[in-house]
C-alpha cells in the first residue's frame, strides 16, 4: 500500500529536488500540503497532479 501523505524528504526524493527546495515550495504555497500539528505532509495524489499540471505546460515552474 502506498503512503497517502509524504514527508518533505520523501517528496524531495520523488521530485529529484533537495529537501530545502521542497520546504521552500511548501512555505510559498506552491506545493500542496497538509499540516498535522507541527508536521508538514505532502499528499501523494496532489503531488502527482501538481507535477502533471506543470508537465503539460499549464502552470510554469517558478523559483
Amino acid at each position: 500500500m502506498e503512503t497517502v501523505l509524504l514527508r518533505p524528504r520523501e517528496a524531495a526524493e520523488l521530485l529529484g529536488l533537495s529537501r530545502s527546495q521542497v520546504y521552500s515550495l511548501c512555505r510559498r504555497g506552491e506545493l500542496p500540503t497538509v499540516r498535522i500539528g507541527a508536521s508538514v505532509r505532502v499528499p501523494r495524489r496532489a503531488l502527482e497532479e501538481w507535477v502533471a499540471r506543470r508537465a503539460t505546460g499549464l502552470v510554469p515552474f517558478t523559483d
